[in-house]
């Protein structure tokens, strides 16, 4: 895996700041992205990306509702890849092509966003002429 440090072409930067909260998330998109036919639980999730079952099916049940899987409803839900337009479809294989490249620079965006997101959220408590 390399570590280049070439800029995250547009189309994956955009996807990947609409699409993805934290990398536990692209992890889990692109396992399911990889093992496509895979019909996957919340148990299954978890052992592969060492968190816990809850934490796996909030990442499974955020992925779904931003329509990048597809669920079935049974006696505990399953999922497995299934992007609802192709242009989802084909930014998944952009991110995955990315990934494979510029693993780096990829964590570091998603990170950024969570650092601002957190920061918006403390500047929302600072008070007025505080430093």
């Amino acid at each position: 895996m390399s570590v280049d440090a070439s800029p995250i072409p547009t189309e994956v930067w955009g996807f990947v700041q609409t699409y993805l909260e934290s990398v536990v998330e692209l992890e889990g998109l692109l396992f399911l992205h990889r093992s496509a036919e895979l019909e996957c639980t919340a148990e299954m999730l978890a052992l592969h990306l060492y968190v816990s079952a809850p934490e796996a099916e909030i990442v499974l049940k955020a992925l779904a509702d931003r329509g990048l899987l597809a669920v079935k409803q049974e006696r505990v839900p399953v999922y497995r890849y299934g992007p609802r337009t192709a242009n989802l479809a084909h930014l998944t294989d952009q991110l995955s092509n990315v990934y494979k490249e510029r693993l780096i620079p990829l964590t570091r965006l998603i990170h950024s966003r969570t650092r601002t997101a957190a920061q918006k959220f403390a500047d929302a408590f600072r008070l007025k002429g505080s430093p």
